[in-house]
């Protein structure tokens, strides 16, 4: 809310000073200044803030050599060279708050992006967890086939589901076997999502039907560890999917 702030402080008081460039500027000034601006704006728009700093002081000194030689040249009596100091400090300070303005509306351009992927980050889980929602499960999952269908590998969609589970139990023992499903699949490699308030998700990747097997019965023990229950009567249906689609797992 600072950063704003300052920025509408900032683009204010940039508007002044244009106000006053067309109105006290003689005409053949007013079109460098305008161009200078713009192309000063464009530049800083493009360069990190170091370098931004580096140019403003070039552009100050430029400025402050240029005005000189030109008094030096001209022979300018004292209220003419009043004149063209003012002038360089009209142009350093606009200079100064240009160089602000573009690295405040940055700043906050730069923050809005990380709250956006904080968000989407988020909203790519189920509350806390590590859970992915279901939107997500297939946008990964999608990806992830891509993928597979070009390296010809093979994997499998597991669903399990809680529908035969007494309901007033669903919600702890639900929570307990997808704790243990991302304790036990490949966590960076396999995917396990939501369904909805009693079923989820597993997709094994660049596995076969001894590999997904080997999966489930290490699956099966984690879960007897803190309940009994066996994982393979919750298997709603395996899909097999990549160059396994249409196989029976």
């Amino acid at each position: 809310m600072k950063q704003a702030k300052w920025l509408m402080i900032s683009i204010l008081i940039q508007a002044i000073m244009i106000c006053l460039s067309v109105t006290i500027l003689e005409t053949k000034i007013l079109p460098f200044f305008l161009g200078s601006y713009l192309l000063f704006v464009f530049v800083l728009s493009r360069i990190t803030r170091r370098k931004g700093f580096v140019l403003l002081v070039c552009v100050v000194l430029i400025l402050a050599l240029s005005f000189l030689f030109i008094g030096f040249l001209n022979g300018l009596d004292t209220p003419q060279q009043l004149i063209y100091i003012l002038r360089h400090m009209f142009f350093t300070l606009n200079g100064v708050i240009t160089y602000f303005t573009v690295y405040i509306a940055k700043r906050l351009e730069e923050d809005n992006e990380r709250l956006k992927t904080k968000v989407d980050l988020l909203t790519s889980y189920v509350g806390d967890t590590k859970l992915l929602t279901e939107q997500e499960f297939q946008e990964r999952m999608n990806l992830i086939l891509k993928a597979m269908e070009r390296r010809e590998e093979s994997g499998y969609l597991i669903l399990f589901s809680l529908e035969n589970i007494p309901s007033h139990t669903t919600a702890t023992i639900y929570d307990t076997l997808t704790e243990k499903a991302l304790q036990t699949f490949r966590n960076d490699y396999d995917l396990v999502g939501r369904k909805d308030d009693i079923s989820f998700m597993v997709f094994l990747q660049n596995t076969n039907a001894v590999g997904l097997n080997i999966a489930l019965d290490r699956y099966a023990e984690n879960v007897k560890a803190d309940l009994e229950m066996d994982v393979h009567e919750i298997i709603h249906e395996i899909q097999a999917l990549g160059i396994a689609e249409g196989q029976v797992a």
